[in-house]
């Protein structure tokens, strides 16, 4: 499956874009949102994958380019030393997807999303970068703190799906798959029935190359898997 990647208008905290958050708005993700009461236990449990690069030097070219998207980087930074690169990306999002819609208030968000919304993602990615902290601790200059700033998400795009299914087969429904609140009856079946309509969420597939190789001048990284823990 491929990624579609969005450059941010906004520089964003690391930590308040978590990988697993379904969002409706791909260019302000931290706008309009939902993130799973499941969603740190999964993400914990199917790890991150991060690619680090520590060389000031190669960041020139990421800097320039979302420089004014953050007050801080209308100037270089005082203490080039502590710039890094980095990039996140969940390694298994279907699992993932699968896992939190198990969650009864996120099936009840995306049911409510659905109604006017045309489109939902799932954010599977992010490049960041690490600054100096410019609220750091001025009595203790040698506690240099690292401020990360999300640049670019990458998201995977949520397919919905509908399905007959009769009401003795609900037990064996998937995590992410159930019965909706309002249930829609199959075309052309009499209104005693027992069959209704489930909903299927999946990852839509091959939304356009995600552009993690493009020339950003960062040059390869050492390739790791870490846990959630320390995101």
């Amino acid at each position: 499956m491929s990624m579609k990647s969005i450059s941010l208008s906004t520089l964003v905290l690391r930590e308040s874009l978590p990988l697993g958050r379904f969002v409706v708005d791909i260019d302000n993700p931290a706008d309009d949102f939902h993130d799973s009461k499941f969603l740190t236990a999964n993400i914990s449990e199917y790890n991150t994958t991060v690619r680090s690069q520590d060389i000031s030097s190669d960041l020139s070219q990421i800097l320039s380019s979302i420089r004014g998207k953050h007050k801080y980087l209308s100037r270089p930074p005082d203490n080039t030393e502590k710039l890094y690169h980095r990039r996140y990306r969940l390694e298994n999002p279907a699992i993932v997807l699968e896992n939190i819609c198990g969650d009864k208030h996120t099936r009840g968000w995306l049911e409510d999303a659905l109604r006017t919304e045309l489109e939902i993602y799932m954010i599977v990615g992010l490049e960041t970068v690490g600054i100096p902290d410019p609220l750091k601790d001025r009595t203790s200059p040698e506690q240099i703190r690292t401020l990360e700033l999300a640049y670019r998400v990458q998201y995977h795009r949520l397919d919905f799906s509908w399905f007959s299914i009769r009401k003795l087969e609900a037990a064996v429904l998937q995590k992410n798959q159930w019965l909706p609140k309002r249930t829609i009856r199959v075309v052309d079946e009499p209104k005693d029935s027992e069959f209704e309509k489930a909903v299927s969420v999946t990852l839509a597939s091959a939304l356009f190359e995600d552009d993690e190789d493009s020339d950003t001048g960062v040059g390869n990284y050492d390739l790791q898997p870490v846990s959630s823990a320390i995101l």
